[in-house]
């Protein structure tokens, strides 16, 4: 646990780092191209998306490109205790008490997503997810009864050489970086020549 907070931490001082508007516009926009292209090869009908924080891929185009779509069906978190409930996007949003945007609450009703894109800090090598630590998408995907496909979504790609993460976090499918699609399983031989921004190996 001391390893995997002190990758966290590493994680976030590179998210933090201050970059140029325009790198980042650029950066977002590829990756949202690369899951538009992925979510048309999957027939993703009932999608869970996220409301960005600054440190996060911006996918608004993305929801707004999907709204547009006939079929689709789109979900975002709304936080409920220390895990969160999946609402259906509309407008207007609203911050909650972690100052992250999200839908007014409406009469929920059920409905089995196919696909879920979820932010992420970092990867471990057992391609499990290193989140913000309050464990809210862990607890979440722990009540359904069916595994949906997950993709990850980061502005860097940043993966810890050991494993470092638990049986209950997230494992992910895809990881879509501005740069690359890394699926589980990825040769890290090749790709942390090309794509990691760290390589953290749990020692310092």
């Amino acid at each position: 646990m001391r390893i995997k907070a002190q990758f966290r931490e590493i994680c976030k001082r590179h998210l933090l780092r201050p970059l140029a508007a325009k790198r980042i516009d650029f950066a977002d926009k590829k990756i949202v191209r690369l899951l538009k292209k992925e979510l048309l090869a999957l027939g993703s009908k009932n999608i869970l998306l996220y409301c960005p924080m600054d440190t996060e891929v911006n996918i608004y185009p993305l929801i707004y490109w999907l709204k547009s779509r006939r079929g689709i069906r789109i979900f975002v978190p709304h936080i409920n205790g220390v895990s969160f409930k999946m609402v259906a996007f509309r407008m207007p949003l609203h911050k909650n008490q972690y100052n992250i945007l999200e839908a007014e609450k409406s009469l929920f009703y059920w409905a089995k997503i196919d696909t879920a894109i979820i932010p992420v800090l970092g990867i471990d090598r057992s391609f499990r997810r290193v989140g913000f630590g309050k464990g809210m998408y862990d607890r979440f995907f722990q009540t359904l009864s069916y595994r949906p496909h997950m993709i990850f979504l980061s502005k860097k790609v940043m993966v810890a050489r050991n494993i470092i993460t638990q049986s209950h976090d997230i494992l992910g499918d895809k990881f879509i970086h501005s740069r690359c699609i890394v699926k589980r399983g990825f040769d890290d031989r090749i790709l942390s020549d090309r794509v990691y921004n760290i390589w953290f190996d749990g020692r310092g």
